[in-house]
C-alpha cells in the first residue's frame, strides 16, 4: 500500500549537489515518508549565460528525471534575476527565460506547476525598485513585480495552457497586490503564502491586529492571529478584487531546530520533538483549511552549525551526518500512513471531544498569577476530522505551544447514532505508541474515552463493518 500523501510537499535544493542535495540519496528518503510533491528551481542566470541562449545542465535534467520517476509532482519555481541584461529584472526577458522552462521540461518530466518568482521583498525586487515592504501605497517594487508576473503568466498560459501558475508575493503583499493590480493576476491560477509562524505554535500567525494593520496597512488575518483565518481573508480578497476564487498553497513552511541563544533570528529554534509535533499539526490544520499543498521548508539540514537557522530546517540531517532521519521524518511517515492514498475533508465533524482544561492552580499571592502571552490566543482543544477510503480518521490535540512539564488532560469523543465499527484504533502520531481503546454505547452514543489532548496529536482510525 502506498503512503504517498496528497498535497504533502517538500522544498529541496538539488542544483546544490556540492552541498549534500543529491537526489539519488534522498529522493527515495522522501519518497518513504510520504512526499508526493517537490519544489525547487533552475536560477534564470545558470540557463541563459548569453542572451538569448538557453541551456540547462545535465544535473539538473537528472535530479528532474528522478523525482519525476518516484511518482512525485514538481512546482517548478521561476526565479531570480539575471545580469546580463542592463536590468537584471527585465520581464520581457523574464518571461523568455519562463517560455524556454515550460517548453523544455512540461511534457519530459512531471511539472505540476509553475511558481513565479520566490519572495520578492527577500530577492532583488525590495532591494531594486525600494518601496514599503508590506507593498502599501507608494510602492515601486511591487508595481514592478506585478508587472512581471503579469507578463510571464501571459506567456505561460498561451505555451502551457494545462500548467497551473502560482503567484506568491507574500503576505500582506499578494493583499495589496490584488487591490491595485487585478490585472496582474488574471492568467494567475493560484496563490502561495510562506506562512512561517515565526515563533508560534501552528495555529497561530505572526500577523493580524491592531498593530500589524497599522504597520502593513491591511489585515491578513483576524484579531485572533489564526492560521484559518490567513486562508480565509486571502480567499475574500480574491472574491472581492479578481471576482473568483483562486486555489491555494502553502509553499514554504517550517520549523528549525537551530539554537537561537548565541545567533538570534525573528524565527525561533525549537527542540526535534516540538518541530515533529508542530509540524504533523501544521499539515493537518492546512488540509483542514481546505489548501491544496503545503511545502515543508527544508527537506535536508542545509548545513550542520547549531547556532544557524538555515542549517536546521531538515527532517533528515545533512549529507555530512549520512541523512539521518530526525523525530519530525518518523511521525510525518506516520501520518502519511493515516492519511493516504486519498483524503478528503470533513466539513462537519459526526462527534464532538469533550474535555476539561482549567488553568494552573495558584493561591492568593500576587506572585503566582500564571503569566499569559497576549499575542498567543490560541490554546483549545483541535479536532479535526477526514475521510480515507472507508475509514474516517480524525486527529486530537490541544493548541498552543507544548509543555512537557504537566500531565495532558484527557476527554472523550462522543458519537450519537454512530455507525458500528469492526475496529477502532488510536495512537500518538509523533511516539507511534498504541493507545488503548475502550469504547463504550450508552443510550445509542459511541463514547471514546481517555483520549489524549497534548502537545502531540493523538490518531484514531475508525473502521466501519
Amino acid at each position: 500500500m502506498s503512503n504517498k500523501l496528497p498535497g504533502l510537499g517538500i522544498c529541496t535544493h538539488f542544483g546544490r549537489r556540492d552541498q549534500g542535495w543529491k537526489a539519488e540519496h534522498l529522493v527515495p528518503l522522501a519518497k518513504e515518508m510520504g512526499v508526493s510533491l517537490v519544489r525547487d528551481e533552475i536560477e534564470w542566470h545558470s540557463v541563459e549565460k548569453e542572451k538569448g541562449k538557453y541551456e540547462i545542465s545535465q544535473a539538473n535534467h537528472d535530479w528532474l528525471k528522478k523525482v519525476s520517476d518516484a511518482g512525485m509532482g514538481i512546482n517548478f519555481v521561476l526565479l531570480y534575476g539575471n545580469s546580463i541584461y542592463e536590468n537584471p529584472l527585465d520581464p520581457k526577458a523574464f518571461a523568455n527565460f519562463a517560455k524556454f522552462m515550460a517548453e523544455e521540461l512540461v511534457g519530459k518530466y512531471n511539472i505540476v506547476s509553475f511558481e513565479i518568482w520566490n519572495e520578492p521583498t527577500n530577492f532583488q525586487f525590495l532591494k531594486q525598485y525600494g518601496g514599503p515592504w508590506s507593498g502599501k501605497e507608494p510602492c515601486l517594487w511591487l508595481e514592478k513585480f506585478a508587472e512581471l508576473v503579469a507578463g510571464t503568466a501571459s506567456v505561460l498560459k498561451k505555451t502551457v495552457p494545462q500548467i497551473p501558475l502560482i503567484a506568491a508575493p507574500g503576505d500582506p503583499q499578494f493583499f495589496h497586490m490584488a487591490m491595485r493590480y487585478p490585472e496582474s493576476l488574471k492568467d494567475i491560477d493560484a496563490v502561495a503564502s510562506h506562512p512561517y509562524p515565526s515563533r508560534f505554535p501552528p495555529e497561530t500567525v505572526p500577523w493580524g491586529g491592531l498593530q500589524i494593520h497599522e504597520r502593513d496597512g491591511i489585515s491578513v488575518a483576524d484579531d485572533d492571529h489564526s492560521y484559518f483565518s490567513l486562508w480565509r481573508r486571502t480567499q475574500e480578497q480574491c472574491r472581492k478584487y479578481l471576482g473568483r476564487e483562486l486555489a491555494l498553497h502553502a509553499t514554504e513552511w517550517g520549523y528549525s531546530t537551530y539554537d537561537h541563544h548565541r545567533k538570534g533570528h525573528n524565527m525561533a529554534g525549537y527542540s526535534e520533538s516540538a518541530q515533529a509535533m508542530y509540524l504533523a499539526r501544521g499539515i493537518i490544520l492546512t488540509m483542514a483549511a481546505g489548501v491544496e499543498s503545503i511545502y515543508l521548508y527544508d527537506f535536508m539540514d542545509d548545513g550542520m552549525n547549531r547556532y544557524e537557522l538555515e542549517d536546521n530546517f531538515g527532517m533528515v540531517r545533512h549529507e555530512a551526518r549520512c541523512y539521518e532521519k530526525k523525530p519530525s521524518w518518523h511521525t510525518l511517515r506516520r501520518l502519511s500512513e493515516m492519511l493516504s492514498p486519498e483524503w478528503s475533508k470533513v466539513a462537519s465533524p459526526p462527534a464532538k471531544l469533550n474535555v476539561e482544561i482549567n488553568p494552573l492552580p495558584y493561591n492568593s499571592d500576587l506572585w503566582q498569577h500564571p503569566v499569559k502571552e497576549p499575542y498567543l490566543c490560541i490554546n483549545a482543544p483541535q479536532f479535526h476530522w477526514f475521510k480515507v477510503g472507508r475509514d474516517m480518521v480524525s486527529f486530537v490535540w490541544r493548541g498552543g505551544r507544548i509543555s512537557g512539564e504537566y500531565r495532558d488532560p484527557v476527554g472523550c469523543i462522543e458519537w450519537d447514532n454512530a455507525p458500528d465499527f469492526r475496529r477502532i484504533e488510536m495512537f500518538d502520531l509523533y511516539s507511534g505508541q498504541m493507545l488503548p481503546v475502550n469504547p463504550l454505547v450508552e443510550k445509542g452514543k459511541l463514547i471514546l474515552p481517555e483520549v489524549p489532548v497534548g502537545g502531540s496529536p493523538a490518531a484514531i482510525r475508525w473502521m466501519p463493518t
